[in-house]
């Protein structure tokens, strides 16, 4: 396999033809000065993996070198292993410096992998970029960290910025916190109105991460309401975010006959998501209705569907949870336990009303007695 390896002696670019033709090799190149940058393969000749290792010192090196950018990405893909300060204080230079929006969101990727205090303030104080494509990425990568001080930040793009796809971005990030601030966001963009329903969805997307029931009527209300402007895909999504949430709760009902509404759809993306959801739900009352759409073999992707709601309504589950059974148990030991103590009471009490009605005799004659007893009891 031929290639070269490239040496740069500050503005000197010195290239070394090689060729490999064996498991091992040891190369040895004579310089008049040490190379401030080496980069193996440089034109990528090679359909190959390359794992090449350099000092931190070459790859701060290679971050800055202009003329190539394979080189700046292969710099920050070995960079974001590092944690030390000064790896952080480089890759932020990069976020904001950079010529070309590829290399400063795989900055931003790599402060993200880095995940130490200094990175994640690195990513907030880059959050101001004029290029959407990396500002979209940076506003990604901040929601990948979970701090209180995200949900702020979050809310401060949704209050300033205008690209609807980083708005998306933040209200699904939004998702991982159960707040106040988190509610009022997303049941806000639940009922908004925009192209292809986008802001809804991704407050469908917020809910389904939250995983929390109390969004229940609210989303059955945007379903019903808004049909019309939502795409069948994600029609669908938000029938299933919407079993989800619902899984758990004692009283189905509503929901179920709210799902099973779809089953007979004009659009088949949607009957086919109507069955699966009532699957999700895990309702055991909804097998009637799924029953009618499975066949013999499941054939078409409707029966498909349907066989694999019903395999999910199947499953033998606990009627409780298992914590709820151990504690059903341990209150059942407990109540033994008691009755026996109650029971033991009840036969000192008894022994202590016996004594009293026959209390013994005193003086010479009770000692009297006693010796007999005591006599008679070693005879036995």
């Amino acid at each position: 396999m031929p290639t070269k390896v490239r040496f740069r002696l500050g503005e000197q670019m010195i290239d070394r033809d090689i060729v490999i033709d064996s498991a091992q090799h040891d190369f040895y190149f004579a310089m008049h000065a040490e190379p401030n940058i080496v980069r193996f393969d440089p034109d990528l000749t090679l359909l190959a993996k390359v794992a090449f290792s350099v000092p931190e010192p070459m790859l701060y090196a290679q971050l800055e070198n202009r003329s190539d950018v394979v080189g700046r990405l292969l710099a920050i893909d070995a960079l974001k292993e590092k944690k030390d300060k000064k790896t952080v204080s480089r890759l932020k230079d990069v976020l904001s410096n950079d010529p070309f929006y590829g290399v400063r969101r795989g900055a931003a990727a790599a402060l993200q992998e880095i995940h130490t205090d200094e990175a994640f303030a690195a990513l907030v104080e880059s959050m101001n970029q004029s290029d959407a494509r990396v500002r979209l990425c940076v506003v990604e990568q901040i929601g990948n960290f979970y701090r209180p001080e995200v949900l702020a930040h979050m809310e401060s793009v949704l209050a300033d910025e205008k690209n609807p796809e980083i708005a998306i971005a933040a209200i699904q990030n939004m998702g991982r916190f159960h707040s106040p601030q988190t509610r009022q966001a997303i049941s806000r963009y639940l009922q908004s109105t925009s192209y292809r329903n986008e802001l809804a969805n991704a407050a469908i997307a917020a809910i389904r991460k939250l995983d929390d029931p109390a969004f229940i009527p609210e989303l059955i209300t945007t379903l019903r309401e808004g049909e019309g402007r939502f795409q069948s895909w994600d029609f669908t999504r938000g029938l299933g975010t919407l079993a989800r949430i619902a899984r758990d709760q004692e009283d189905r009902t509503q929901v179920r006959d709210f799902i099973a509404g779809y089953v007979n759809h004009p659009r088949q993306v949607i009957r086919r998501g109507a069955i699966g959801a009532l699957g999700t739900l895990g309702d055991p009352r909804a097998i009637p209705i799924i029953e009618t759409f499975c066949g013999q073999e499941p054939y078409d992707q409707i029966q498909r569907s349907a066989k694999e709601a019903m395999d999910k309504l199947q499953e033998k589950k606990p009627l409780v949870p298992e914590e709820v059974i151990e504690l059903r148990k341990a209150v059942d030991d407990l109540k033994k336990e008691t009755e026996k103590l109650t029971k033991d009471l009840d036969d000192v009490k008894k022994q202590g009303a016996a004594k009293a009605e026959n209390p013994p005799a005193t003086g010479e004659d009770s000692s009297k007695a006693g010796e007999d007893d005591h006599e008679d009891s070693q005879e036995q």
